[in-house]
This record gives structure tokens, sequence and C-alpha cells, in this order.
């Protein structure tokens, strides 16, 4: 369902919805926790990390969304990819491309945050992500759990 040609898939790691699932890895809290040390001196935390897939363009990326103390969306930054599949290990690989503030077709490509690096890393892996669908939340949820570390973010589904 997240492979070209499906329909548009969202997920998301909601600050107020799966901040708190106790299927969010250690590391992912870890990684989370020094994201929001690092832009906190400018108001800001992260409020969602947002995988979109076969958007009607065609397109896919990973939104990040920061917000200040009110909970007022202040910052987006949008990683492109393409995603691939590894049949044989039954994963996803999400190729990364270009950076962007806004998903215009005319915003320009920027250079990627460095502060966005450890968790971008994660979510790029190459070896590959796994989405598995959880059970026993009081949503529809998955997590992304990346193939050879310990890294497991849970997302909420919006299909």
């Amino acid at each position: 369902m997240l492979l070209p040609g499906n329909l548009n898939n969202v997920y998301a790691y909601i600050y107020n919805l799966t901040n708190t699932a106790s299927t969010n890895s250690l590391l992912f809290n870890t990684i989370l926790t020094e994201l929001n040390s690092s832009v906190r001196a400018s108001g800001a935390q992260v409020t969602r990390i947002q995988p979109w897939f076969n958007n009607l363009d065609g397109s896919n990326y990973v939104e990040y969304r920061f917000g200040n103390a009110s909970g007022a969306t202040i910052a987006r930054y949008y990683h492109y990819f393409t995603v691939t599949e590894d049949p044989i290990n039954k994963v996803i690989i999400l190729n990364p491309s270009q950076w962007k503030t806004s998903t215009l077709p005319s915003a320009l490509p920027i250079a990627a945050p460095a502060f966005l690096k450890k968790m971008d890393d994660q979510l790029m892996n190459p070896q590959g992500l796994y989405f598995i669908k959880q059970s026993g939340l009081s949503y529809p949820a998955f997590t992304i759990t990346g193939v050879n570390s310990n890294f497991r973010m849970t997302a909420y589904s919006f299909q």
C-alpha cells in the first residue's frame, strides 16, 4: 500500500497523541529529545513527523512540523523520497531526494537541515523499514521500525 501506484497514505507521529505510546523505542525517544533540545531556544518543538506516500502529484515526503508553546505551526521541512521494496526481507526503502520548506511546485530545494539529521537518517535507513500494524492502542497505528536498528516510531494511521 506504500508503493507507487497505490492510493495516498499518510501516517504521523503526533506529539499530542503518539508521544506516550509504549511502542516508541528508547532510540526514537532519545533522538526526539535531542532534536527538541536543539530547537527549544527558538521556541519550537516537534509536533509531527509525518510520512506521506503516493500524493496526487506522485511525490512522497516526510513532513517535519514544528510548533510553538501555544500549538501554532511555525516551521515545516519536507524531505522528498522515492520508495522501493525489498520483497525478500519484506521491507520498504525510502530513497532520499531533495529537501524543501513547502510542497508548492515552485518551492526551491534547500540544504538538509543539520538538526534533523539523526531522525532523518533513521527514516531513510538504506537497509529499509518495517511498517507494522499495531494493536492495543486507542487509535489506528503502525510502527515504523528500522531493519538494522532499535529505532521504532509509532505513527497514527489516517487511512
